[in-house]
């Protein structure tokens, strides 16, 4: 089975909030370290640790003044420290903008480019991105970037869901 870590806001926008963005590593390493306990006391073998990673909780430029290389830097400080503190793979998820996602995809390759990386999207009512992307396009936009298994998450139940999947794999068959 996989479980995955407490890291999804933990990166150094939102820990700003609480001024803890200097901790941001140490956050992420300590989410690997708790969840590690508990599987090493209850279940032992067959549990892959996911690093999870959400949205930075800023809009990237055009829609926000955060550049592509400072959302980069961002990323880099919350999944090196997670890579670093032995997650199996990196999931990221609850992305509304594919900007933001492929960034965070090219940071995680970068850092590790044999780390498993899932990455899933989420999808408006209308079955587009907050920002209008359709699910073929960002489909497409995963796989190019690199992610090894794409894919959605939230958005408004499971016959959307369903559909979109679909709509994803009629996109990008090999994925």
């Amino acid at each position: 089975g996989i479980i995955e870590t407490n890291t999804f806001s933990a990166n150094i926008f939102k820990l700003s909030e609480c001024d803890m963005q200097d901790q941001c590593a140490e956050v992420n390493r300590t989410g690997v370290e708790l969840l590690r306990r508990v599987i090493d006391s209850m279940f032992r073998d067959n549990v892959y640790i996911a690093g999870s990673v959400g949205p930075l909780g800023v809009r990237l430029a055009p829609f926000g003044r955060i550049t592509p290389q400072q959302a980069a830097a961002a990323f880099e400080i919350q999944i090196g420290a997670l890579i670093a503190a032995g997650v199996d793979l990196i999931l990221l998820e609850t992305f509304t903008d594919l900007a933001e996602i492929t960034e965070a995809i090219q940071t995680a390759r970068a850092i590790d480019e044999n780390m498993p990386v899932v990455a899933q999207m989420t999808f408006t009512r209308d079955d587009r991105t907050t920002l209008g992307d359709t699910p073929a396009q960002v489909a497409r936009a995963l796989f190019e970037t690199g992610a090894d298994v794409i894919g959605v998450n939230c958005s408004s139940g499971p016959a959307q869901l369903l559909r979109i999947l679909h709509l994803m794999h009629l996109a990008v068959p090999e994925a």
